[in-house]
């Protein structure tokens, strides 16, 4: 004869209040005890109990965060599915990779959910951290997952997904003060280095940009999208060159890390100038440049340095090598009309567009200056690249300068993420082989960068 639980000696409600202090794997482990406490658990038209679980888990609360455009809430949430996905995620994320090896699907929904955990996260009351990034951060430093390449393929979604989160850290769990991470950071520059300042990742296929053609099939004409691999290399490259400027300039970067990935939490996003402004174009912005000497960029990717072009040693050989950084400014305006910095959309013929009423393409245009008081004008614009994911794409022309340069951003993070775009400028007109290229960051700024900067040299 089944026993009963003891806790059903006490009225439902009380029961369900012991029970949502408890972790939902003892909850379930409760559950199995008695049929009646199956009921009780998993009952079939009451949320009450698995919502106060989720909240007190703790996570944000979905129903506060902030509404995209077009987007449907569902009058009710699956509170239990959705903490079951969660402490799924957190078990498969912090299992050794060894014993995932045949469980790559289940990989990719723990990363997945990860993701979504980002892209939903709010602040809590009177601006209290977000319960989902403290959650993210957590199980992402901990994890063995994160890092571990043995899942890598030409073409490795979970490759990707993991990268995509590491761009979300943005290296503030990397803090270099021991000597292994010292070496750890060392060599990781190196690869960025390396893999950012490839100039055969730059082609007409790829818009010249940080993306890469997919193809399901050996015989399809591929999918461009988003390579997060190049985002994280480049977010790489441009945080530790920002590490190396003087602590005069600490108060002028933007902010990295997982809070800033949270959906409108750039400067001025919750009072749009314009309410057709869905990507929060307008307004002021900041945007560092990094750049190779041309002469070292040419022979890194062509010379026979050491064994041939592209290799590694190329950045260890002389302790004093550097790349040059420039802080810009630009003041960018909505415009309706076609640009010609969207020239390129559709040209290489790989299928990517994607469209949805709710995000129209916007075409912008403004002015822009450099520390060294160098001015020019931008033109551009913004669209829905992917499902949640946005391409910047724009031209700055400088005064007195025979050349163009274009830019290929995307957006990381939520729409109108504190963190902005990251991605690559090139020569404009793209007409030689070998055009130099080169990593930026750009993002939205409440202010001018104060005039006391203006005679510090980068």
């Amino acid at each position: 004869m089944e026993a009963a639980s003891p806790l059903l000696d006490i009225p439902h409600e009380l029961a369900e209040h012991i029970l949502k202090f408890c972790h939902v794997c003892d909850v379930s482990r409760v559950s199995q005890t008695c049929r009646n406490m199956h009921k009780l658990v998993y009952p079939d038209d009451d949320n009450y109990l698995w919502r106060e679980l989720f909240l007190l888990y703790p996570f944000d609360d979905p129903r506060k965060r902030m509404i995209m455009p077009g987007e449907e809430v569902p009058d009710e949430m699956d509170w239990k599915g959705e903490l079951q996905r969660r402490v799924l995620a957190e078990r498969i994320l912090l299992t050794d990779p060894a014993s995932l090896e045949e469980q790559e699907e289940a990989v990719i929904r723990a990363l997945s959910t990860m993701v979504h955990a980002v892209n939903i996260a709010t602040r809590g009351p009177h601006g209290a951290e977000s319960h989902n990034l403290t959650w993210v951060y957590n199980v992402l430093t901990k994890s063995p997952v994160l890092n571990d390449v043995s899942f890598k393929s030409e073409f490795s979604i979970i490759g990707q997904l993991q990268a995509r989160l590491r761009c979300y850290l943005g290296l503030t769990h990397q803090t270099g003060e021991s000597d292994a991470s010292r070496q750890f950071l060392k060599e990781l520059r190196t690869k960025s280095r390396c893999y950012t300042y490839d100039l055969r990742k730059y082609n007409r296929e790829t818009y010249w940009g940080p993306y890469l053609v997919w193809k399901r099939h050996p015989s399809d004409d591929g999918e461009l999208v988003v390579n997060w691999e190049h985002i994280e290399h480049i977010m790489n490259v441009i945080i530790m060159n920002i590490r190396d400027v003087p602590s005069e300039w600490e108060d002028i970067w933007p902010k990295w890390g997982l809070d800033a990935t949270r959906l409108y939490s750039a400067p001025g996003s919750t009072r749009s100038r314009d309410p057709r402004d869905w990507a929060g174009v307008e307004g002021l912005w900041r945007r560092v440049v990094c750049f190779m000497d041309y002469r070292d960029l040419f022979a890194f990717n062509f010379s026979a340095f050491n064994d041939g072009p592209l290799n590694p040693a190329y950045f260890a050989t002389d302790p004093r090598f550097s790349e040059a950084i420039r802080l810009m400014e630009y003041d960018i305006r909505l415009k309706g009309s076609s640009l010609v910095a969207d020239r390129n959309a559709g040209s290489s013929g790989v299928d990517y567009e994607y469209s949805d009423p709710n995000y129209p393409t916007l075409y912008f245009q403004g002015t822009c200056r450099g520390l060294n008081n160098n001015s020019g004008s931008v033109e551009g614009s913004v669209r829905m690249f992917a499902p949640g994911v946005i391409r910047w794409n724009f031209v700055t022309a400088y005064e007195g300068s025979v050349n163009s340069w274009s830019a290929e951003g995307v957006q990381i993070g939520g729409l109108r993420s504190a963190l902005g775009m990251a991605g690559v400028w090139s020569v404009a007109l793209h007409e030689e082989v070998g055009d130099p290229a080169g990593p930026f960051w750009m993002w939205k700024a409440e202010e001018p960068v104060p005039r006391r900067l203006f005679n510090i040299p980068m």
